[in-house]
């Protein structure tokens, strides 16, 4: 694509907003062209690339130019958090919450009924993020808006376990969490802020867990890759000869130690559990974005569902959710052809 040139004078003519806000949110996301990517020696030097996340270079007082929006796209949601942060100590909590909103109004837009709220287990409260109940199927869902870092994506490994830990893991103590309140009790009632309760019975069905992130964490959505993750992780003790590590992975072996009991009582409850080709079998690992993918072709509880069904089982060994997705709902789009 080619550059863009932005003018703050036509900001402010378009918008009517005052031209010194203006100029001091486009500044947020500006730098001198000698200032782009300069401390970016390595591929290992993690903080090193800027550009993505300060997209403009200022050419004068009233104009700036955009190079390339596909690369500079990739980080618009860190960027303006970012950026946010230094401005407003709640951003991390108001952010999450808008998250949660945006995914409940894009259910009811559908006419998908959700339920959330808080309940007590073990004399604390806790809360659930979303439940969609079916004849057949009980949902769980738990957002964690934690993104996959630079010093992950760069393949340092205890960042890739950090990541994984406080957004896969987290989410997914809270989900069997649920379960188990459900296998136990027969039952959890949910009770929303304004003091509604709402009870979801299990009866004869099926509980399927998604822990979602707010933004993709590529291969690791992938269920084989899921799966070997939990495989390794859950009962697996973690250490370090760094010192400066020896608190994170203190952290990551207690969600290990966590996930790896509720398991074990899973299995105890469930007698189906110990039938399951693995015990994870029911717990999926989505972004918002698929999740959004995967309610443009549903209209139901039972049809969102069964569009997240549809992949269970399959693998083209891609390490791509979306590929995966589409090439099973083509398979069976030539299949309903042919009939």
């Amino acid at each position: 694509m080619r550059p863009t040139v932005i003018k703050l004078s036509d900001i402010v003519q378009a918008t009517g907003i005052d031209p010194a806000e203006t100029k001091a949110v486009l500044r947020a996301f500006c730098h001198q062209p000698a200032e782009v990517n300069h401390d970016f020696v390595l591929p290992n030097s993690q903080p090193g690339p800027n550009f993505a996340f300060k997209p403009l270079i200022q050419l004068d007082n009233d104009r700036d130019v955009l190079l390339c929006p596909t690369v500079c796209s990739e980080a618009f949601y860190e960027a303006i958090a970012t950026a946010l942060r230094r401005v407003d100590k709640q951003t991390e909590g108001k952010i999450g919450k808008a998250t949660e909103r945006f995914v409940r109004r894009q259910l009811e837009e559908r006419g998908i009924a959700a339920l959330s709220g808080y309940y007590e287990y073990g004399g604390t409260e806790y809360e659930c993020d979303l439940a969609i109940e079916t004849p057949e199927v009980i949902l769980l869902v738990e957002l964690k808006k934690k993104p996959l870092t630079r010093r992950a994506q760069a393949g340092r490994n205890i960042d890739i376990l950090m990541d994984l830990a406080q957004s896969l893991f987290d989410a997914q103590i809270q989900l069997n969490r649920h379960e188990l309140v459900l296998r136990q009790a027969g039952s959890l009632t949910l009770m929303n802020k304004d003091g509604a309760e709402a009870r979801i019975d299990l009866g004869e069905k099926s509980v399927a867990k998604i822990a979602m992130t707010l933004l993709d964490y590529g291969s690791f959505q992938d269920r084989r890759v899921l799966f070997q993750i939990f495989q390794t992780c859950v009962g697996t003790t973690f250490s370090t000869d760094s010192n400066a590590e020896v608190d994170n992975i203190k952290k990551l072996n207690s969600r290990a130690r966590k996930l790896a009991a509720q398991y074990r009582q899973l299995t105890c409850l469930d007698t189906a559990y110990s039938q399951y080709p693995n015990q994870f079998v029911n717990s999926w690992f989505l972004s918002v974005p698929q999740f959004l993918v995967l309610l443009s072709n549903a209209s139901s509880s039972a049809t969102l569902v069964k569009e997240l069904l549809m992949t269970a089982a399959v693998t083209t060994h891609s390490l791509d959710w979306y590929q995966e997705y589409a090439f099973v709902r083509k398979i069976l789009s030539q299949q309903q052809c042919r009939n």
